[in-house]
Parts: structure tokens; C-alpha cells; sequence
């Protein structure tokens, strides 16, 4: 067993799956001889065949291109939207199905849910493209005293990246900050151009309240106001209320906090 680590960033997994076949030939090897993982501090003492793999874009950017004519654009997201799951076992069922549409490079590969990493691939696909809508749904800005927009999220994949371009879009003419508590990190709108953000003050991520502008604190009161007075407790359905917003998103939903 052969296990090559990389950065965690798909241009590395993109990277690997060079290396695989320039180095390693992997065209003419079993698939189940590669074990592609995350890499972390020592973890090549965990094993005996590792190779840690360094980000190259040059590489990535050919293999991209492959992919492309292949699979075409939508079939690159589809990989990407997979990758974003974070699941243990994406990086070896993506290579599996890229080399599947390596091999047949005349069929729609991706359509086969025949093949067990095509269909794992799609159901990938379809649980992060609901937490994506659902993140656009739950996200709640607040407006702190340095007139930022904070917005403090926990989504279950890591779907900051799917849902950038919506908020750039919507909010076009304020300072925004989408900030991944899970993940730690964000990403910040200066109205321009967007930055990616590596932390911000715990303070501020832990005790927010304390930074609110006085129209925020204002705003949030006249909030939860109008959404305890359109509630009809006589048509109160918790179960269904539950499956349509699930708990783990109430944490940061102002109408759900509190007073």
C-alpha cells in the first residue's frame, strides 16, 4: 500500500492524481494499491509507504484541464462539490471514478450509478448542495461597531466556498464577514474584492453582543418582536418546524436567541 498525503486543498488532491500516474503509474495499477489522505503533523510515522506530496499548480492545472475534457465543466463542480464533504473516504472514491473516466473516456462516467463511487459521488453531491441552500437560508448578518456585517456560520460540509458569490451579489454596497466557526476560517467583502480571513478575535466570535452597534441591538429587539407576534401558537408543529430548520443551525439564528 502506497499512501500519499496532501494540503487538504483540492489543487493538491488535483496534484496527487498527477503524481499517481507520472510517478507512480497508476494506469497499470490496482486501484486499491493507493491510499490518498489529509496529511498531518507525523503522520508519515503512522506509515511505510508515504509520500507527502507538495501542492504544485502547474500539475494541478493539467490535470484540471484532463478532467475537463473528460467530464466536462459540470462534472468538475460535481467533483468539487464532493470534495467539499470532508468525508474520510472522498479522496480514494474521487480518484477511483477519475480513473474510471480515464479508462472510458468515450462514456458519461458520471451517469453510471452502477458503479458504487459514481453513486457515492452523486449522494456526496446532493448533501452538499442542500446544506449550500440551507446556508444561504440561515445565515444571519450582524452589524457590529465598526459598521462590518458579521455572520457566524457551522455548516455540517465546508460550503463557504459555494455560497461566496450569492452574498457578493446580494450585498454589494456594505463590509460583510462569512466567518466558518467549525473550519476557522472566512472570507470578508470590502464591497470590492473578497479576502479570505484565517481568524478573527475569539472575543468577537465568542461574545459578539458586546461589539453590536447600538442600530444592530435596536434591529434584533424589532426582530424578534414581529417573529413572536406573526407565530399562531394554536398552529404550532414542532416536528415539521424541526425537519424544515433543523437544531444544529438555531445557535446562530437571531429570532432563535435569547432575549
Amino acid at each position: 500500500m502506497i499512501t500519499l498525503a496532501y494540503d487538504q486543498s483540492f489543487a493538491g488532491f488535483l496534484t496527487v492524481i498527477f503524481e499517481l500516474y507520472q510517478r507512480f503509474d497508476a494506469g497499470k495499477q490496482l486501484t486499491n494499491c493507493f491510499n490518498i489522505v489529509k496529511y498531518r503533523k507525523h503522520q508519515d510515522d503512522l506509515f511505510e509507504n508515504f509520500f507527502l506530496i507538495t501542492t504544485d499548480a502547474d500539475k494541478s492545472s493539467r490535470v484540471e484541464k484532463k478532467l475537463m475534457q473528460l467530464l466536462g465543466s459540470q462534472g468538475i463542480k460535481q467533483l468539487i462539490w464532493a470534495f467539499l464533504s470532508e468525508d474520510k473516504k472522498i479522496e480514494n472514491c474521487l480518484f477511483s471514478v477519475i480513473r474510471y473516466a480515464i479508462d472510458n473516456p468515450k462514456q458519461d462516467v458520471l451517469k453510471n450509478f452502477a458503479h458504487p463511487d459514481v453513486l457515492q459521488l452523486a449522494k456526496w453531491v446532493k448533501s452538499v448542495r442542500r446544506e449550500r441552500h440551507r446556508m444561504i437560508a440561515f445565515v444571519r448578518f450582524e452589524k457590529m461597531d465598526s459598521d462590518v456585517f458579521l455572520a457566524r456560520i457551522e455548516p455540517d460540509f465546508n460550503v463557504l466556498p459555494l455560497i461566496i458569490k450569492h452574498f457578493k451579489s446580494r450585498y454589494k454596497n456594505q463590509k460583510w464577514i462569512i466567518y466558518d466557526m467549525r473550519r476557522q476560517y472566512g472570507v470578508f467583502s470590502d464591497m470590492q474584492i473578497t479576502y479570505p480571513i484565517e481568524s478573527i478575535d475569539d472575543q468577537i466570535l465568542r461574545n459578539s453582543k458586546k461589539y453590536f452597534s447600538a442600530e444592530e441591538i435596536n434591529y434584533q429587539a424589532l426582530w424578534k418582536d414581529y417573529f413572536n407576534s406573526v407565530n399562531i401558537k394554536e398552529r404550532n408543529n414542532p416536528k415539521l418546524h424541526i425537519k424544515q430548520l433543523p437544531r444544529r443551525y438555531w445557535k446562530y439564528l437571531t429570532e432563535k436567541l435569547p432575549v
